[in-house]
């Protein structure tokens, strides 16, 4: 690959990715920090009106302040798998659900959130995070 190509395709790549970029392996703090910068928004307008403290739709609150606490390797009430499992989006609940999957994974009710799935470019946000988060 030439190194022109090499610049462009890495500038392309920083312009469609999340503002939170990991090197590597990453801890709970930096995965806290990149909820807040890159999924928060996103959760606000789409899952939060559901997933509030009052009363959280399948015990999982999403508001602010409580997430991403309430998602990192933390059990789900639909199935054996985690919320999130940091670095892997097949072992991590949330993901299956937002794209479809949570049957498959032993999981109940419906694909999140109602009312319409997420965008792709909302659902890679999410997706960059999860694997993003690996190596805790």
């Amino acid at each position: 690959m030439s190194r022109m190509f090499a610049a462009a395709f890495g500038g392309f790549l920083t312009l469609c990715a999340p503002a939170t970029v990991f090197a590597g392996d990453t801890d709970t703090d930096a995965c806290v920090e990149a909820w807040k910068a890159d999924v928060q928004r996103m959760v606000n307008s789409r899952c939060v009106t559901c997933h509030q403290n009052a009363a959280p739709a399948g015990n999982l609150s999403l508001q602010r302040g409580t997430a991403p606490g309430s998602l990192i390797d933390q059990p789900s009430d639909q199935s054996e798998l985690v919320y999130v499992k940091p670095g892997s989006l097949e072992d991590s609940y949330l993901f299956r659900k937002l794209e479809g999957t949570h049957l498959e994974a032993g999981g109940s009710g419906q694909r999140m959130p109602l009312g319409g799935s997420l965008s792709e470019s909302d659902l890679a946000i999410i997706e960059t995070w999860i694997t993003g988060c690996a190596g805790e």
